[in-house]
């Protein structure tokens, strides 16, 4: 599975929102998350999409004019990983 992190300003917000609503983009698994979440300062928000080498594409197209591929990416994404496996271990133990 394809996957990219995009780092923007908060202030562009309702840009993120408005290109969300996109057919080929909300067909993705996409996450949002502050910089705080990680511990980083700043005004930054993450958005985190999986998925289809196209709806990738299709990301790029309409956020690079606002938004930048997040210049650590691969740390970001592993720690949002892990955070998603822990809680599916979680579930997996209540149910199991």
């Amino acid at each position: 599975m394809a996957w990219q992190v995009y780092r923007l300003k908060a202030s562009q917000r309702a840009r993120l929102d408005e290109a969300l609503g996109d057919d080929t983009l909300s067909r993705q698994s996409l996450q949002v998350r502050d910089a705080r979440h990680f511990g980083q300062p700043g005004d930054w928000l993450y958005l985190f999409v999986d998925g289809s080498d196209a709806g990738i594409l299709r990301a790029d197209a309409l956020l690079l004019d606002f938004a930048e591929r997040a210049p650590d990416a691969q740390r970001l994404h592993d720690i949002m990983q892990a955070e998603d496996d822990a809680a599916a271990s979680g579930l997996g133990s209540i149910f199991g």
